[in-house]
């Protein structure tokens, strides 16, 4: 029998106990009851982020690298995968983004992702019940919405990270993907097929500038997008990296957000009565942290999120926003500031994590430059 209570009678809804209506604005700190502290925890999108997975390559290049797709593998509007010198790889970036594969890729502790989307599945209450126990909540909805945060901020994180970087998206839609619950997190996510999609669209790899000496660059006629490309030595017309993301974005929109993040925060919702915008507002966090987390240029970063989020589905661009502070020791550092209340500071440790929309903006962005 599952550890994890029933749902309550109604709907959670979409504000924190002690919230007004709706959600926090971000702008001012709201005072929550039985708030037991006000400092600032690691988001749960930060939760037990494990090193590399068993199994997962000797490289972290091994374990993003595409190997081809059959149409029968593709999903609709799909070709073969892309071919050519591999561009830096997300898993480069943290064990975050490590991702395994191969023959490891099995055993009774690992989940199919696809049954996580079915809200009656044992899958979903054994993943749901190790959140729980492992956070220390009290209700089922609010380990709901601490287990969409941390899910989305791991299990997807290398294809949203890959995508900002060079374009590529690895396929890590629901039917394809296996997870370990580990506590409060995720202990690993595998791949049952090692590959990257891409669109009908998009099969030409971004060229990279001519080197010196290596053949002159011609300038060919402005295509339809108005960036003006250089074709090399070869001649052959080549996909400049803007209009290549651009291509791939509503790729990566569907094998990450349509066929595996949203229907997840539907099935919780169904499961636990968690609010729906609130879920939602797990994912947004989940896959801004995938940004926020790298070891990328801020600037850049940002743009990709501006890029991602304003056609994403789900309406997640609206429900928290990225921002920039500065360490102490001056660096830049990509933030996240969440609109929504994922309930961490219902759980046994008691406190807000650091993006928590009851903290207020200006608090939240010290914290954050204080290296929080």
């Amino acid at each position: 029998m599952s550890a994890v209570p029933g749902p309550a009678a109604g709907d959670a809804g979409d504000t924190a106990p002690g919230a007004a209506a709706g959600d926090a604005a971000p702008g001012g700190a709201v005072s929550a009851a039985g708030d037991a502290s006000d400092a600032s925890a690691g988001d749960p999108a930060d939760a037990a982020v494990p090193d590399a997975p068993a199994g997962a390559g000797r490289t972290g290049a091994d374990a993003l690298r595409g190997t081809g797709m059959t149409g029968a593998d593709a999903p609709s509007g799909a070709t073969a995968g892309m071919t050519g010198p591999p561009a830096p790889e997300a898993a480069a970036h943290g064990p975050r983004y490590a991702l395994g594969h191969g023959p490891q890729a099995t055993g009774p502790d690992l989940l199919p992702a696809d049954r996580l989307l079915d809200p009656g599945s044992p899958e979903l209450d054994r993943l749901l019940t190790s959140e729980y126990e492992g956070s220390g909540h009290r209700t089922a909805h609010a380990a709901a919405l601490t287990l969409i945060a941390v899910y989305a901020g791991r299990v997807t994180a290398a294809a949203v990270l890959q995508w900002a970087l060079d374009g590529r998206v690895p396929d890590l839609r629901a039917e394809n993907v296996l997870v370990r619950p580990s506590g409060h997190g995720i202990g690993g996510v595998w791949l049952r097929r090692n590959r990257m999609l891409t669109g009908a669209a998009t099969a030409a790899r971004p060229a990279t500038a001519a080197r010196p000496g290596a053949g002159s660059a011609e300038v060919t006629p402005a295509p339809p997008c108005g960036h003006v490309h250089a074709s090399a030595g070869d001649r052959t017309s080549a996909t400049c990296p803007a209009c290549f993301r651009a291509a791939t974005l509503p790729l990566l929109h569907r094998a990450v957000l349509d066929d595996h993040l949203l229907p997840f925060a539907d099935a919780l919702h169904r499961r636990t009565r968690a609010g729906l915008r609130q879920l939602r507002g797990g994912v947004a966090h989940g896959c801004a942290t995938a940004l926020c987390a790298s070891q990328a240029d801020p600037d850049e970063l940002a743009l990709r999120w501006d890029e991602f989020s304003a056609t994403a589905p789900g309406g997640i661009g609206h429900l928290g926003e990225v921002a920039q502070v500065r360490r102490p020791d001056g660096t830049p550092r990509l933030v996240y500031l969440r609109r929504t209340c994922c309930l961490y500071y219902t759980s046994a440790e008691a406190v807000r994590c650091a993006s928590c929309c009851l903290t207020g903006r200006a608090e939240r962005l010290r914290a954050y430059a204080a290296g929080t």
